[in-house]
Order: structure tokens, then sequence, then C-alpha cells
């Protein structure tokens, strides 16, 4: 994840899951400047692992397209 602040790379601090979304704790390797980001996480009924939810909607859209062929 890059920093808001500088644009270089950032490393987690700490994780927490919190009613379906996983709140990361980030701090800048170049800066220092410390920020949060919030992941929703989503799955489908029949698969066990977690998706992101862009994953999902890139899945959706491309089923899409080879119903349309």
């Amino acid at each position: 994840m890059l920093c808001p602040k500088c644009g270089g790379q950032s490393t987690v601090i700490d994780s927490r899951m919190i009613s379906g979304t996983v709140r990361r704790r980030r701090e800048c390797e170049q800066c220092g400047h410390r920020f949060s980001t919030e992941e929703t996480l989503y799955k489908f009924q029949r698969v066990d692992k977690p998706i992101i939810l862009d994953d999902m909607i890139t899945q959706f859209m491309n089923g899409k397209k080879e119903a349309k062929r």
C-alpha cells in the first residue's frame, strides 16, 4: 500500500477484524507517516476463502461477458 503523504511503500503495524472489515494500521517506510486502511471481505456461498470486492466484481463482469456471446 502506498503512503498518501509521500507515495512510499508502507508496512502493516496492526490488523483487526471488525464485523467483516479488516482494519490495518500502516506506517510509511520512507517518511514514517502512519495511516489506517479498511478492507471489506466477501465470501461466495460455495467458496471457503474470502475474496476482495474488486475480484468479485471482475469475476461477475467476466461471467456476464461470456453469457452475451
